[in-house]
């Protein structure tokens, strides 16, 4: 029986010897040479990138897009077949990979786009683009890993809907409260209606007061009607109850992004009356 264990343990040494001295290949599109050809839909899965090398020609082509690392790269080319707009995307791997893409060979003067996870990009039909993923140090501590590679249509811009109620409020300070509903509908359910903006007249006596408000609601393309609120002061005096007029505009993003436009005229109670 003892004679057995130590035979055993001599046997786990030695493999894990043997397993110590090999060393993995690196992927077949570890060089922009061996790039992997894609289209619209694929998805190329790679166990791991981290037997990918880096060299200073990949580091140098950061010069313009500015990514904390740039390791452990692969390559891909894409043909566009036609003219569009196409994303490119590393979201599902299990670190941070970012992406490059230049047009034909890559240098640091012919970056086209770069950014961590998704990028989105017209492409112009029989031109051929050069793209790398990388470990980009941007959201995780891994710079290799489990890549997932995808080439998808860009999601149309979302249908946008912006009201805004006919009554807001005003209070001793000549702080204004204006509310409505945002909504926004998209193709796959995706984007987000992010930002509303809009200038505020009033006449108070002989003075026109103007203001400004920028708000943030970050609502979901859902298709259902989202409240917004804004609050802002007076730029050049103080506003009071009665009536203003406003001009307002939001934004909303999938892939691309769309406006919406609203004017309307608004009455301002006082608070508490």
């Amino acid at each position: 029986m003892r004679r057995t264990f130590i035979l055993a343990v001599v046997a786990a040494m030695a493999l894990g010897m043997l397993g110590a001295g090999t060393v993995l290949a690196a992927p077949a599109n570890d060089l922009v040479g061996g790039a992997v050809a894609v289209s619209i839909g694929d998805t190329v899965t790679e166990d791991t990138t981290s037997t990918a090398t880096t060299d200073a020609s990949e580091t140098a082509l950061n010069e313009f897009c500015g990514a904390p690392v740039v390791e452990h790269g692969v390559w891909f080319s894409f043909t566009a077949a036609a003219d569009g707009t196409v994303a490119f995307d590393t979201q599902a791997s299990d670190y941070s990979a970012g992406i490059m893409m230049f047009q034909g060979a890559p240098t640091a003067g012919g970056l086209l786009n770069c950014g961590p996870g998704r990028i989105v990009t017209d492409v112009t039909n029989g031109t051929t683009y050069t793209l790398m993923a990388f470990g980009d140090g941007f959201n995780s501590v891994a710079t290799s890993g489990s890549l997932v590679f995808k080439v998808q249509q860009a999601v149309p811009a979302p249908e946008l809907g912006l009201t805004i109620n006919k009554s807001g409020t005003v209070d001793r300070h000549g702080t204004v409260h204006l509310w409505g509903n945002a909504t926004c509908t998209s193709a796959d359910g995706s984007g987000t209606f992010f930002e509303i903006f809009g200038d505020v007249t009033q006449r108070v006596g002989r003075i026109l007061i103007r203001g400004f408000f920028d708000t943030l609601p970050f609502t979901p393309c859902d298709g259902a009607p989202h409240r917004w609120d804004a609050y802002f002061t007076g730029d050049n005096g103080i506003f009071a109850g009665g009536k203003a007029a406003t001009v307002s505009i939001g934004i909303g993003c999938t892939d691309l992004c769309s406006e919406s436009f609203v004017q309307a005229t608004v009455q301002l109670k006082r608070n508490g009356r």
